[in-house]
């Protein structure tokens, strides 16, 4: 069974909110991408689990008592060390996919509103000269812009709400991206320190 990297959404600490969804996400990314046999992966899940046993123990006992197992096996420390920066860069390369993605979904979403607002608006220019022009058709002309100016402001509205919509899903996305990316690079730290050739556990 695999142990979850994030426990609960309060693991990470009170000043850091994890969106439960991204906590799914980058845990489901890192299992798709787990290398064969074990490394970081394995071992930071080893790591998560007498953690949460509340054994009392010290984070070098809980690493170093973590790593007999695999000690054990013959797999040195630096190559979970390695495979831990390696998951990084699958990181980044994944926060770029997702940056990508928000791109398109930005032109998908706002894109559209914005050229039809800019093409309503040049439109009610072309409105207003013909009001000097044709006194006749005065009255269907102000109907027609002001049904543009209201679609206008629906769009304008929409715009907005896409805009703080998508705002909050990078926020969420880079909020729960730092964590990992922390929780990574300590663990990297603490297999350095408590995991070098010349300790034992």
């Amino acid at each position: 069974m695999v142990v979850p990297l994030v426990q609960n959404v309060n693991q990470a600490g009170d000043s850091v909110s994890l969106d439960p969804e991204y906590i799914e996400h980058f845990t489901e990314f890192l299992e798709s991408v787990d290398l064969p046999g074990p490394d970081y992966f394995e071992f930071a899940q080893v790591v998560r689990a007498m953690e949460s046993e509340n054994s009392g123990m010290s984070k070098e006992q809980i690493y170093r008592m973590a790593y007999i197992g695999f000690k054990a096996q013959g797999h040195p420390a630096k190559m979970f060390i390695d495979t831990a920066m390696q998951y990084l860069s699958y990181f980044e390369e994944h926060k770029g996919k997702f940056e990508q993605y928000l791109s398109s979904e930005t032109d998908t979403a706002i894109g559209t509103k914005r050229s039809e607002n800019i093409a309503l608006t040049k439109k009610n220019g072309e409105n207003l000269q013909k009001i000097a022009d044709l006194k006749a058709q005065i009255k269907a002309i102000e109907t027609e812009n002001s049904q543009n100016s209201q679609k206008i402001k629906i769009n304008e509205e929409a715009i907005s709400n896409e805009e703080e919509r998508i705002r909050k899903k990078r926020t969420r996305f880079e909020t729960t991206y730092e964590w990992f990316k922390e929780l990574i690079n300590t663990d990297i730290a603490n297999m350095n320190n408590f995991l070098s050739q010349n300790q034992k556990p």
